[in-house]
């Protein structure tokens, strides 16, 4: 506030007069984020529609990443833990013909 005394009345009396607009706003805002919650907790009780295809993609992506661990560590035995907690152990000095088969899919 100012030093000036009707300066401040003045703007005391457009804080006032802003007050019903900016209730108004603010109920608004409320409703229109009540809703959004009641919508997401309707989104969050269906399941998700792309479930097949990422257990597919997930499991494909655990079988690149074996091959491609293979080809890190050479000849010792890798460990991948995929997406689906699922634990996929290579055995040392995989055949060749079974690393051309992972590269092939």
């Amino acid at each position: 506030m100012g030093a000036d005394a009707v300066g401040n009345i003045v703007r005391l009396e457009n804080a006032l007069e802003r007050l019903p607009t900016m209730l108004t706003e603010a109920e608004n805002e409320l409703h229109m984020l009540e809703n959004n919650v009641a919508s997401a907790r309707t989104e969050l009780g269906k399941p998700f529609p792309y479930e097949d295809e990422w257990s597919e993609k997930s499991t494909r992506l655990a079988e690149l990443n074996v091959v491609l661990n293979m080809d890190i560590q050479d000849n010792s035995a890798a460990v991948v833990l995929d997406d689906t907690a699922e634990i996929v152990e290579i055995v040392e000095n995989e055949p060749q013909e079974r690393r051309a088969a992972a590269y092939a899919r």
